[in-house]
């Protein structure tokens, strides 16, 4: 017998014994990523480096998805709508910063995309537009 032949053999029990014993292999599993943490940290700090740009794109379609129930491409019809400005503001949005979703935190309901600054100050204000009119009632 060769040594790939040898090689495919071995593989094939190997796959076998995980098969019939999952729980015995996820205990192995876990213990030796407990021993080797150290290890394990430096492996997905690697692969993260490695896959930096996809990771950044499956971390915001999940963030999109997750916290406000939009899909990226419903983001960026939205940031086509408002013609990549903040919707109180009007600004541009700037250099390497996306324009936030402003939501409704009672019904989740999406309001549109703001600046950093503009959803910051609702949200200072506690989203209350009666304290938002007193505000400007100041201001003037």
């Amino acid at each position: 017998m060769s040594e790939a032949e040898r090689v495919i053999r071995r593989r094939a029990a190997v796959k076998r014994y995980k098969q019939r014993h999952p729980e015995k292999v996820a205990k192995r599993l876990k213990r030796w990523r407990t021993k080797n943490a150290d290890r394990v940290r430096a492996g997905k700090r690697a692969s993260y480096h490695r896959n930096r740009d996809k990771t950044v794109q499956l971390l915001r379609k999940k963030h999109l998805q997750e916290k406000y129930g939009l899909t990226v491409a419903q983001y960026e019809a939205m940031h086509r709508r408002q013609g990549g400005k903040c919707k109180v503001c009007r600004e541009p949005e700037k250099t390497n910063a996306r324009l936030a979703v402003d939501h409704c935190h009672t019904t989740g309901r999406v309001r549109g995309l703001l600046c950093k600054s503009c959803n910051w100050g609702i949200g200072l204000l506690k989203d209350d537009a009666k304290l938002l009119r007193r505000a400007a009632g100041y201001l003037e």
